[in-house]
């Protein structure tokens, strides 16, 4: 683990890295330096298809194997270089983790996204044809002749000028 570079030393970005994961995932996009940061950051389209990012940092402490103590000032975990190991690293769990995964079955964002949808829909719809036939339930049950009309009569009608409402 090395120091985090400063503003003037930009790191390479690795473009082999960087392309075996667009290969990997059509979702991810591109690999930065965040100057501001001095972290790097990984970019990929959200399900709603606009780009979102994600800082690389430590995930767990390497010496005791617990949680990464953060910056009290940034709060940032420490600062992680993408050597070999973290690379294979992300490519573990992004392939474990990811809506992409090819051993599980969920296709792609989109396909999951259009699936949420139409169960949505279904759900609504079968809400929808319940309450309708509880309604005609109800309608079925009531007498037309209207026996509560004569328990409950109208109010009266008053004599006299209108008040408007004001």
């Amino acid at each position: 683990m090395t120091a985090p570079l400063g503003r003037s030393n930009t790191p390479v970005v690795p473009r082999a890295f960087e392309a075996r994961l667009q290969a990997q995932w059509p979702d991810f996009r591109r690999i930065e330096w965040d100057a501001t940061y001095c972290r790097w950051r990984f970019f990929f389209t959200s399900a709603a298809g606009r780009e979102c990012s994600i800082l690389y940092c430590w995930d767990r402490n390497p010496r005791t194997g617990g949680p990464p103590e953060t910056d009290p000032f940034t709060g940032l975990r420490p600062f992680r270089d993408l050597d070999e190991q973290a690379q294979a690293e992300i490519l573990f769990h992004g392939e474990r983790t990811s809506l992409t995964n090819r051993h599980d079955g969920a296709g792609t964002w989109k396909s999951a996204i259009v699936r949420h949808v139409r169960a949505q829909q279904a759900a609504h719809a079968a809400r929808r044809r319940q309450q309708a036939e509880d309604y005609a339930t109800v309608l079925a049950e009531v007498d037309l002749r209207r026996p509560w009309v004569k328990d409950h009569p109208a109010p009266k009608k008053r004599k006299g000028r209108r008040t408007r409402v004001r």
